[in-house]
């Protein structure tokens, strides 16, 4: 089995699809940098958060939803994360991190709030 040093955390992994992205232009067939670093660099570039800022909110929350407590696994090389960002849309300011369930819901109350409270404020 090949193995591919990613360029990112220097680690020597596997060729496969498991540690990495496809990449049809590179003569190996997959990107660079590990799928591990991957997700970091997309959480940079969508969220302006560094690796620490993560981890630093991962900790403060204890390592759990910030609305139902339920368990975040940060990822790893061995299991997919169930965490999920939660931000202002319109701001980008980050509101902390959340469980998969809670970011929907979250997200389909603040787009119905206002129907909702009309709704309550009837009975």
């Amino acid at each position: 089995m090949n193995e591919y040093k990613c360029s990112k955390c220097k680690e020597i992994l596997p060729v496969t699809d498991a540690y990495f992205k496809k990449e049809s232009r590179r003569k190996s067939g997959y990107r660079c940098t590990c799928k591990l670093c991957g997700y970091y660099d997309d959480i940079k570039y969508k969220y302006k958060l560094t690796k620490k800022e993560y981890f630093d909110i991962y900790n403060k929350q204890n390592g759990g939803c910030a609305l139902c407590r339920k368990n975040l696994y940060p990822p790893n090389r061995i299991i997919k994360t169930n965490i999920q960002i939660d931000h202002n849309h319109e701001t980008g300011e980050i509101r902390g991190m959340l469980c998969m369930n809670c970011n929907v819901n979250l997200g389909w109350y603040l787009k119905k709030k206002d129907r909702i409270e009309h709704y309550a404020g009837k009975k």
